[in-house]
């Protein structure tokens, strides 16, 4: 297997705090994972095992653009991200940790951690056994400078004795009001879709309980829906000032019966995405996560006394 192509490419332009979670995540993000590369004295140096992290949250809460930010305030650490469903024998994970090794300090970003913990057939026990055998050798060999962060979106289901291996577990919650509020003003804006303090403030009550991929899927919807007016038109004007086709009733004065189809391109005037369009999109669209899904959660933390 080739290796180098788990590795997170270092141009990935974010920073940490333009990820739209808790502050008091991101300051647990940087104690557990940040800081021990970022000190002067490298995790090599420290006398404490290395305690590697779980990060867990619902899918589309941000975990992996979360690793890839981290990978680039990390410039001088070697990141990797891969999946338990990228290991196709225990044969590459072994080597995925000897490349790490041999590219100290190093960090390994594993998504689906949880289906380590719950192996269906015969391969994928052995693929489980050889990853917990991988960080058991990293424990006795007194490596301190490689650190696993597993992410899962379904932590229930690992149990106690996988769960060990990873004593810092970090919760990525779906957005809060506050960061809805950002979420929704930065792609709005982004989609040139103009919207009163009002509105935005309706928008955040109206999608408590999505993911930031959520919010990304209604405006995306809203964006569609100028391009399904076009589609239904009967009817076109010309605006005056661009001397182009838009969309209209049959009624507007100086309409035209046509269709689309009968206008080239640059001939069509796309009409701008508006406030109606967005609730729209918001009509289309649900949450990602159920109510059982979020009680699964609420659990997990209860069980393993996860409570910031």
């Amino acid at each position: 297997m080739d290796i180098d192509r788990f590795l997170i490419k270092k141009e990935f332009k974010v920073a940490l705090s333009e990820i739209k979670v808790p502050e008091s995540t991101l300051e647990l993000v940087k104690k557990h994972v940040l800081v021990p590369f970022n000190s002067t004295s490298t995790p090599k140096d420290s006398s404490e095992d290395v305690k590697h992290v779980l990060l867990f949250g619902a899918p589309g809460t941000g975990k992996t653009y979360l690793a890839n930010a981290i990978a680039g305030e990390l410039q001088s650490v070697t990141c990797y991200y891969t999946s338990f469903y990228e290991m196709k024998s225990e044969k590459d994970v072994r080597d995925l940790f000897v490349h790490a090794q041999q590219k100290s300090p190093s960090m390994i970003f594993m998504d689906d951690v949880d289906a380590f913990s719950v192996p269906k057939y015969d391969v994928e026990k052995r693929i489980s056994s050889e990853f917990i055998q991988q960080i058991e050798t990293l424990k006795l060999s007194n490596v301190r400078d490689l650190l696993i962060v597993g992410l899962s979106n379904k932590p229930w289901k690992l149990d106690t004795n996988f769960l060990q291996w990873f004593p810092y577990r970090i919760e990525i919650p779906l957005p809060d009001e506050s960061d809805r509020y950002k979420l929704l003003e930065k792609d709005l804006k982004e989609s040139n879709i103009s919207v009163t303090q009002e509105q935005l403030l309706e928008l955040v009550k109206s999608t408590e309980g999505f993911t930031g991929s959520d919010i990304v899927v209604v405006v995306k919807e809203a964006l569609m829906e100028p391009l399904r007016m076009i589609e239904k038109a009967t009817h076109y004007v010309k605006d005056k000032d661009t001397n182009k086709w838009a969309p209209c009733s049959p009624d507007t004065p100086g309409s035209v019966e046509m269709t689309w189809t009968e206008l080239s391109p640059e001939d069509l005037m796309e009409p701008k995405a508006t406030m109606d369009d967005v609730r729209n999109g918001l009509a289309r669209c649900s949450p990602t996560v159920n109510k059982d899904e979020l009680e699964l959660f609420r659990q997990f933390k209860g069980l393993h006394n996860i409570n910031y």
